[in-house]
């Protein structure tokens, strides 16, 4: 494999709510266990690790019975999972031992950040503010709404991705990828909000014989950190177009958050697929070509906003606002340029009729 490197864009009484506990005086909490910006809603101190998963779970399944929208949840993070590991370069963890972040892979993480892990979970902040250690709660619990109430797409995309997706590629492949972790980084690589990267990592062999080689890669989502706040007209602000910027980013955290997540597992899953899927493969080979970058984006965005809206729990800001700045203003750029009918004849074998019907990965249909 040549390249090391991709890169695209129920209800409860509680004690005190976590809507209180985001009301912080602007400086570093106490400890970064993170607990201060845990909902108290599991006294976590008397039950053992599985014990307090099994309750997320069910707090969880019984805010979605009520019919609660994602960006109302209170969703708790299970404290004996979290470990801050420190302010350290990622080199410092094992996971990068054979293949060692350079700023010509990842310039966004080589540097020393302040790093958590949370089961496969790396979440990295370059900050140790307030705001920082609260950018880390949401992926916290971004992660468990997409566990507990988006399952499909969880374990699609970041469960089952620990594994090949077959056990030997496609007829012109000598590899096969996996996933040995997920890095959620806030930093300020991304143009708009979320970037990713599926940086990867040669593991040995796939096969008795030493044929097939085995990538465990480290799929990375970069969230930008400046673009969440609020106050900028690209980011939160358009999205959300709230009164205040605080209003603009604690709206992204709580439901944008979720989506930038697994919008940019797709585009990593099509880095992971392809050697092995020959339908992510057609993708996989065009990017590059004239604004193919566009094309794929709007197969992405209609993936993970029709399977979204189809579960339930979101708001339309999302869809009101990517619909028509970036999948309709997409589709125009393309047919402009003569490019649309093409790419979508080489990539899904058929002349498009209902786009967004049918310009999508069929993954969680």
């Amino acid at each position: 494999m040549k390249k090391l490197l991709f890169i695209l864009l129920p209800l409860f009484l509680v004690q005190i709510s976590c809507k209180n506990k985001l009301n912080l005086p602007e400086k570093q909490l106490h400890d970064n266990n993170l607990q201060e910006l845990n909902p108290n809603l599991i006294k976590q101190q008397f039950f053992s690790e599985i014990e307090i998963e099994n309750k997320i779970k069910k707090q969880i399944k019984t805010q979605i019975n009520n019919g609660v929208l994602v960006s109302e949840m209170e969703v708790p993070f299970n404290e004996k999972t979290l470990h801050y590991l420190g302010y350290i370069h990622p080199n410092a963890l094992s996971i990068f031992s054979k293949n060692l972040i350079t700023n010509q892979k990842a310039p966004e993480l080589n540097k020393k950040l302040h790093v958590y892990n949370y089961d496969n979970f790396y979440i990295s902040t370059e900050e140790n503010d307030t705001i920082s250690q609260q950018n880390a709660y949401f992926a916290l619990r971004a992660i468990n709404i997409l566990k507990y109430r988006y399952t499909e797409a969880y374990n699609r995309l970041i469960k089952n991705a620990m594994f090949g997706p077959k056990s030997i590629p496609s007829i012109g492949f000598n590899y096969l990828n996996s996933n040995q972790a997920i890095w959620i980084a806030f930093n300020k690589n991304p143009s708009a909000i979320a970037s990713n990267r599926l940086y990867l990592i040669l593991d040995g062999y796939a096969d008795l014989n030493k044929t097939i080689d085995l990538y465990r890669n480290i799929a990375i989502i970069n969230i930008d950190s400046e673009n969440i706040l609020g106050h900028l007209n690209i980011g939160s602000k358009p999205i959300y177009k709230a009164k205040t910027a605080e209003e603009n980013r604690i709206k992204y955290l709580k439901e944008g958050l979720v989506e930038s997540i697994i919008h940019e597992m797709f585009h990593n899953y099509i880095d992971y697929a392809h050697s092995a899927l020959p339908e992510y493969n057609a993708i996989y080979k065009m990017r590059g070509l004239n604004s193919f970058n566009n094309f794929e984006e709007n197969i992405v965005l209609n993936t993970s906003l029709s399977y979204f809206y189809r579960k339930g729990g979101f708001t339309n800001s999302i869809r009101n606002y990517y619909y028509p700045n970036t999948f309709d203003a997409n589709v125009k750029s393309l047919k402009n340029n003569k490019l649309f009918n093409t790419y979508f004849k080489s990539v899904f074998n058929k002349q498009p009729n209902n786009l967004r019907a049918d310009l999508k990965m069929n993954i969680l249909d």
